[in-house]
């Protein structure tokens, strides 16, 4: 067997904030516990489980109320359920072995009959698609012991990946089985494993969770819990994090123009570490059923005419990056090898004349609609932008901004769009996200996130089935290479640039931003000085 080694408001809403008046520590301080922070998000999620998809805010709160088999690191693997794991030599069967210690949080024991739920009845039916597609069998041979087993050989990095990352949260069999499982009530008030349980919950408002005395990985949690507040407005965060109101805003919650004097105040700081390992691309979904729009010099023209460093400037303030493919810069398997498509208007105009849309009387030559997908005040931002720099080539654009709801209707199940602007998380293994966007599977009507493109290529089909499979990492990471490659090629997908998503915090608290994920991961390690 092939092991792999592994690198080791508040309580209540009335308690007053440790925040004010005490001077900063040595960064040599020992990590302090005790304390309570209160994090702002910009949206209140639907429910708590994140095992059954949905928003960003969802799985960042669920994430510390339930925990994983595994912690992804950027393509490295640290135990948490499970202390350790082997992969079969043909890559057929995944053994793990459960840490005995763990509890639930209504004291319930964990054991191998959970994993074996939550894969069968949860995991394969609403998540993790290329991976846990793959799982045909599971075996439970003792309390501690959980075996899943594939008919077809399974890519290691590809499950491994997959149960470290957002889709592999452990749900408890008592509490779900025989039960409606998106309906169940504990959806609003859950019953995980991870370093924080669920305490409160005042709709509109906050959510508090409270640290979990009863965590097997000690000493952790250092805080006794987090506030998660809901605040639509950036002005607002910012004002609450300027006056001690609160200790934490992520994904960028103030205006990134304001970074400049925030970086100057004596109580705040900001970083864009904790995303080299979920990194968000915004991108232009090309409708490739339409005529004009299919053919691939009119592709190649549109990207040539956006300029992506005036996006990076005027729109991003400097805090992001032109993206080059589906794979970001941060993601071990990228490669810069890929044909790239400069801001250069002259050589969209001749390629458009080429594909025959000369320029009419008028000077234009044909509409197009962009859809856009309007969550940050980036997207609205980019699309004007966007939209002249295609009129400089005679493209006349239409910018349609539907609400959210009516975004993923029109571009994923009726695929009303010519453009669209979008966005992607892209995690350290491409099967968790960035695959699927381009496999002609992935072409699923009414699911969103996926193929909206209709993009069907053979070639790049082959590719991306030959990388779930590969047992060697270095032909994998060929084939990874290889579809970042046919993605510049084609472009039924124009990647405009990388985000940054900035961490703004009160500078009494510690281990921001310190894992690949961070805003996913559980936060069982920050500690708040007082």
């Amino acid at each position: 067997m092939k092991r792999f080694g592994l690198k080791t408001l508040l309580a209540t809403a009335s308690v007053a904030l440790l925040l004010t008046g005490m001077p900063m520590m040595a960064s040599a301080q020992e990590p302090q516990s005790g304390g309570t922070i209160v994090e702002l998000v910009s949206s209140e999620p639907p429910n708590l489980v994140g095992a059954f998809g949905g928003a960003t805010t969802l799985h960042e709160i669920s994430d510390k109320i339930f925990d994983k088999l595994l912690e992804d690191k950027n393509g490295e693997y640290e135990p948490r359920l499970a202390e350790s794991w082997e992969v079969s030599p043909d890559g057929r069967t995944f053994t793990f072995h459960l840490n005995p210690s763990v509890k639930w949080h209504d004291g319930t024991p964990f054991t191998s009959a959970d994993v074996a739920f939550t894969m069968t009845e949860i995991w394969k039916k609403f998540g993790g698609i290329l991976a846990y597609g793959r799982i045909t069998g599971v075996e439970t041979p003792d309390e501690h012991t959980v075996v899943f087993k594939a008919e077809n050989q399974i890519a290691p990095q590809l499950l491994l990946g997959t149960l470290g990352n957002l889709q592999g949260l452990v749900l408890p069999k008592h509490i779900y089985e025989n039960t409606d499982y998106k309906a169940n009530p504990a959806n609003l008030a859950p019953i995980g494993s991870g370093p924080y349980k669920f305490k409160e919950w005042v709709k509109g408002q906050y959510i508090v969770l409270e640290r979990n005395p009863d965590y097997y990985r000690k000493p952790y949690p250092y805080l006794d819990g987090i506030v998660v507040r809901f605040e639509r407005s950036a002005n607002t965060r910012a004002a609450a994090l300027e006056a001690g109101d609160a200790h934490l805003g992520v994904r960028s919650p103030v205006a990134l123009r304001d970074l400049d004097r925030i970086e100057k105040l004596d109580n705040l700081a900001y970083t864009a570490a904790g995303s080299e390992g979920a990194v968000w691309l915004q991108q232009m979904e090309v409708n490739l059923q339409h005529e004009i729009t299919a053919n691939p010099l009119v592709r190649k023209a549109i990207a040539h005419a956006i300029n992506k460093e005036k996006l990076v400037s005027l729109v991003y303030a400097g805090h992001a990056k032109p993206a080059t493919g589906p794979i970001p810069s941060t993601i071990p398997s990228y490669t810069k090898d890929v044909d790239t498509y400069g801001f250069d208007p002259a050589k969209a105009e001749a390629l458009l004349d080429e594909a025959g849309y000369p320029r009419k009387s008028d000077g234009k030559r044909f509409p197009l609609k962009l859809v856009v997908g309007n969550w940050f005040e980036t997207q609205s931002q980019s699309a004007d932008l966007i939209a002249q720099d295609l009129a400089d080539v005679g493209i006349d654009v239409t910018i349609d901004k539907p609400a959210i709801p009516a975004f993923i209707g029109q571009v994923y199940k009726n695929y009303d769009f010519d453009i669209t602007l979008t966005n992607s998380v892209n995690y350290s293994e491409p099967g968790v996200g960035s695959l699927i966007w381009l496999w002609t599977k992935g072409i699923i009507p009414g699911v969103p996130w996926r193929n909206a493109s209709h993009y069907s290529n053979p070639e790049m089909d082959a590719v991306i089935e030959a990388s779930l499979v590969e047992q060697d990492p270095s032909k994998r990471m060929e084939q990874l290479h290889t579809f970042q490659k046919l993605a510049a090629r084609d472009l039924p997908i124009i990647y405009l640039v990388e985000m940054d998503m900035i961490n703004v915090y009160n500078k009494k608290l510690h281990n921001v931003g310190n894992h690949p994920r961070w805003y996913y991961t559980n936060w069982e390690d920050l500690w708040l000085e007082h």
